[in-house]
């Protein structure tokens, strides 16, 4: 494309002129293909620093993964141990009243057994 230099070019015809002609140019002139990376490269991260970073967070993500995994399994395992301790208790406190209930005999058991049922569950 020819450029007309007698009459002043407006930034239409000067961003037409650069969108047609700077393609040829790159393509052409290894002076405007570096002086393009230049402005390219202070303005963005390269292929390789894009890459690097990827790959970093992505080992961030698997760490955290497997931290959140570990802590998952720890926190079942604290729960099992919690469930169990709850139902040995649970065990020791029916004993415990059965004992009581064969002291009185087996009527006053089922009896005593109905009264107790009903003092805990109105308290709680």
């Amino acid at each position: 494309m020819a450029i007309d230099t007698t009459e002043a070019m407006s930034p239409e015809k000067i961003k037409s002129l650069i969108k047609s002609e700077l393609p040829i140019l790159i393509q052409n002139d290894s002076e405007i293909q570096a002086f393009i990376m230049k402005l390219a490269d202070q303005r963005f991260a390269d292929k390789k620093q894009t890459k690097g970073r990827i790959e970093q967070l992505i080992e961030e993500l698997k760490r955290d993964r497997e931290e959140d995994r570990r802590k998952w399994t720890e926190a079942k395992q604290e729960f099992i141990r919690l469930h169990e301790e709850i139902m040995a208790i649970a065990k020791k406190h029916d004993r415990m009243v059965g004992a009581f209930g064969a002291r009185w005999g087996l009527q006053s058991e089922t009896t005593f057994r109905n009264a107790l049922a009903g003092i805990l569950t109105d308290d709680m």
